[in-house]
């Protein structure tokens, strides 16, 4: 008979690391949706709020993107105060050489499992810590204790006792390991479990100056292959003021890695005067626990199964999902749990064995420095010559490394015929070499790919043509700094501007905020001055209402000013400066781009409906035109394969005309701005212009019903004049809430929405288009117009691309806090909280970044008032729905 987790159960899980905490979150989150209460408590004699080895959970902790990602789904956004650093990309060290590996726009995220190597960092929070207080949020119990033994039922319908190290006891309907394999308690845990095989790792925590790490690291994890018997590879894994360094091998002890860091090739990665701060011996498993299940009773994480080498954490993640829903749909009996362990071993069994032959094929490579050579040569020539998906050994490198990839689709890449016959006349040329014979042809190899790189004109010259497709702000920004930069360094260009729109009758969706600090953007790069009769207002505050409260925020008076202005006078100016910067404008659409990459050729062919053009390069500032996002797609499917941004938001404006005086009188030079409850609308906006109004709405799935209903809200009605609704002219568009994926490659980048490289809840889209405009022109110019070129230029918009995840942060509280209908409190408290008056008016102004506008609000006052005002509304409500009519 199948023994079913019952309502009411109380369940053991012993482990507060992220095991622990993920079978919490999943099975707390799916018993309320079955209707079956079950209460959790979670046991763990460590705190992750203890500074150095006392509070660590022993890992390199890098968080790849596609956790991230599942977390974000499971409404568990990464915040910042979590994140130590933002990684775009590996550099793997191999034989004496060594290639950038960067197959991916996503970043990978580094955080500490404990709180902090060292006392004095005290804004840190460890990611265990993070995870381990969701889990209390949600209703799980946290015991600060340890677990000595468990005394299993001997029927199935008998409870297991915990007996603690206190010395008490307690009972529970099921008891989860997810104590890893850093424990006695491992061992004869449950009878017929046999733990994992593990291997002992050496990590060490090395402080480091910020600066240091950003020359010598660069926002890369570093591995460096030794192919050696004690220590296989050394990851050495930025973490801002710290560097954490992992040798990873059957057993390494902290001599052995001394050892290694004390070689030569060594110290251009080390401080002058290195220390090692503090380090650890994890054990990690190399592979699968025997039987981790039996009549209430199961171990998730590390202590079960996980993927070799890599992803630990990601692998609990699963591990605890798969447990959860056993548990919940099937039974907690031994015969039930049995299908979790089939689950595991579905996900990680095959995998981890083909995983063991691609570490061992590495390890015999990197044991052998010529062969190293010769394949890290080979994965550079690869990234200088071909498009990103056919980079066969560099994509393989990158997933192994990442975890990106399943192992399985890694190996059959690599087996390729293909790939199998170019490595091996490259391992045959080399073995008939000498050391410094065979490093003297890769160079003369390499050089000479270069060169005829260079021969293919990729960089700016004489006679150069430049494609833009679309004249908005991206676009004309872009020509204007290309040609500026060209006349003072006596360069003739020719730059083609597309735009089959007539600014003097059409319309680009838009309230036409200019915010900080594009003035002095425009005037600094572009020589560009606003007239002043463009300017309608100048912005002095803003006005945030919710349901039933208001609050002002007001500016520092030495700040930059915000205008407003009319979006089509804005897109006219700065077109007619680039063309009297001596631009050629062609005022019909874009039809059609081919690139043309032959022996022969290789150059962009633009199609439009009055001209035909044959360009070195193309820039696409089309934003997020239906028609040029399809024809971009299709054109760069055999290079880059450019994805459009896949969140967006649909906005809806509309324009009221009226008297002058009613504006100055009504809305003077304040911008309103609206949170209020319902299902659709995000956000709205009335903004004052000089003889109209501008409103919008926002939302995923937002209609004009929704714009004609946030028109009758009493509180926005009070701001306009009386005006005839029948009579509007309504404008409907979309901004994006998510990056793009490739939005640069073999001569072409995209800038302004196209990139989706904008605040993904205020859009600040004028300021994105003209930045990214400027800086691909000056990748353009300074650099070319390579793919390798333009990762530069991604790097150089990394401000706009990592304040994403903030973002959608503070998308998040703020749709939570309109749904519990928290927004009244909060507008009241900042009305004599300027912490909070500081917070709201960055976010609605967008004059800083996410990141540090969350970083304020997690400041602990801050936290304490908006908790306890919150938890009192949200009690108050429940005692009332508990009261009996």
């Amino acid at each position: 008979m199948a023994v079913k987790l019952q309502s009411g159960a109380n369940i053991a899980v012993i482990g507060g690391g992220p095991a622990g905490s993920f079978f919490a979150h999943f099975i707390l989150k799916m018993s309320a949706r079955s209707d079956i209460g079950v209460g959790v408590t979670i046991y763990d004699r460590k705190s992750f709020l203890d500074y150095g080895p006392k509070g660590c959970n022993m890992c390199a902790g890098a968080i790849g993107h596609h956790l991230v990602e599942h977390l974000q789904r499971e409404g568990i956004p990464l915040p910042a105060h979590v994140v130590r650093q933002e990684v775009e990309g590996y550099v793997l060290h191999a034989g004496g050489r060594e290639v950038f590996l960067r197959q991916d726009e996503r970043p990978i995220y580094t955080v500490f499992r404990g709180h902090s190597p060292d006392p004095t960092s005290e804004d840190i929070v460890s990611f265990d810590q993070f995870l381990l207080d969701h889990a209390v949020s949600m209703g799980a119990k946290f015991v600060r204790d340890k677990v000595t033994q468990v005394v299993w039922p001997r029927m199935p319908v008998e409870k297991a006792v915990l007996l603690m190290k206190d010395g008490g006891e307690t009972e529970a309907d099921l008891v989860v390991g997810a104590f890893g394999v850093n424990t006695k308690l491992r061992h004869g845990f449950m009878s017929g479990y046999k733990a994992p095989r593990t291997w002992v790792a050496c990590q060490a925590e090395m402080p480091v100056d910020a600066e240091f790490n950003r020359k010598v690291f660069g926002n890369c994890i570093h591995v460096f292959a030794l192919g050696e018997r004690k220590i296989h590879f050394i990851a050495m894994t930025p973490k801002g003021n710290f560097v954490t360094i992992s040798g990873i091998g059957p057993s390494v002890r902290m001599t052995d890695l001394e050892s290694v860091l004390r070689r030569p090739e060594m110290k251009p990665y080390l401080p002058e005067g290195w220390r090692i701060s503090c380090h650890c011996h994890p054990h990690f498993p190399v592979t699968a626990a025997r039987k981790p299940y039996r009549d209430r009773g199961l171990l998730v994480g590390d202590a079960c199964q996980a993927r070799y080498l890599k992803n630990g954490i990601e692998s609990a993640y699963f591990t605890a999902l798969f447990a959860a829903k056993t548990c919940l749909n099937i039974g907690i009996g031994e015969a039930e749990l049995a299908q979790y362990y089939r689950l595991c071993r579905e996900r990680f069994g095959f995998d981890n064995r083909c995983g063991k032959v691609l570490f061992a094929l590495h390890h015999s490579v990197a044991a052998h420095p010529r062969l190293a050579r010769a394949h890290l040569s080979f994965a550079e020539e690869e990234r200088m010559r071909k498009p990103r998906e056919q980079q066969a050994l560099a994509n393989s490198l990158w997933s192994m490394f990442t975890g990106d990839m399943p192992y399985k689709k890694i190996l059959k890449s690599l087996l390729s015929p293909a790939l199998t016959l170019r490595l091996g006349i490259g391992n045959l040329q080399s073995a008939f070499r000498t050391d410094a014979a065979w490093d003297r042809y890769v160079e003369r190899r390499l050089a000479r790919l270069r060169a005829r790189i260079d021969g293919k004109h990729l960089h700016v010259r004489a006679g150069v043509t430049v494609a833009i497709i679309g004249g908005g702000p991206g676009g004309a920004s872009c020509a204007i700094r290309l040609l500026t930069r060209a006349r003072a360094a006596g360069i003739p260009l020719r730059i083609v501007v597309f735009e089959g729109k007539d600014f003097d009758r059409h319309y680009n969706q838009c309230v036409g905020v200019l915010s900080p600090p594009l003035e002095s953007v425009l005037r600094e790069k572009l020589g560009v001055n606003l007239p002043q009769e463009l300017i309608k207002r100048r912005i002095e505050s803003y006005q945030l209402h919710s349901d039933n409260a208001e609050v002002v925020l007001d500016g520092s008076a030495s700040a930059e000013p915000t205008y407003t202005v009319r979006r089509v006078m804005f897109d006219r100016l700065l077109l007619k400066k680039a063309e009297e910067a001596g631009a050629e404008i062609v005022r019909s659409r874009v039809t059609g781009v081919e690139f043309v990459n032959t022996r022969q050729l290789d150059e962009v062919r633009i199609y439009s409906e009055s001209q035909y053009l044959r360009a070195d390069v193309v820039v696409g500032a089309f934003g997020l035109d239906e028609a040029m996002l399809d024809c971009w797609e299709h054109a760069t499917k055999p290079l880059s394969a450019y994805e459009r941004p896949q969140s967006l938001l649909r906005t809806f404006v509309t324009k009221i005309h009226t008297d002058p005086a009613f504006i100055e009188s009504r809305l003077g030079n304040t911008i309103h701005a609206f949170l209020l409850s319902g299902p659709r609308v995000e956000f709205g906006a009335v903004t004052p212009k000089g003889d109209h109004i501008i409103v919008n709405i926002a939302g995923r799935d937002v209609t004009s019903l929704d714009l004609d209903e946030f028109l009758e809200r009493p509180q926005v009605r009070a701001l306009l004049p009386e005006f005839e609704m029948d009579f509007a002219n309504i404008y409907a568009g979309y901004f994006p809430t998510s990056p793009a994926e490739n939005p640069y490659g073999h001569r072409y980048v995209l800038v302004g929405d196209a990139t989706g490289w904008m605040r993904p809840f205020k859009g600040k889209g004028i300021n994105t288009a003209v930045i990214t405009g400027i800086r691909a022109a000056d990748t353009v110019f300074d650099r070319g117009f390579s793919q390798g070129a333009f990762e530069a230029y991604a790097r150089d918009c990394s401000d706009l691309r990592q304040d994403y995840w903030y973002g959608i942060a503070v998308r998040f509280l703020s749709r939570l806090g309109r749904s519990l209908g928290l927004f009244d409190m909060v507008l009241s408290l900042a009305q004599t909280d300027n912490r909070l008056q500081e917070i709201f008016y960055l976010a609605v102004s967008g004059e800083d970044s996410y990141k540090n506008i969350l970083l304020r609000l997690l400041k602990p006052p801050t936290v304490r008032k908006l908790a306890f005002s919150s938890g009192r509304i949200l009690l108050r409500r429940l005692r009332a729905t508990r009261t009996p009519a």
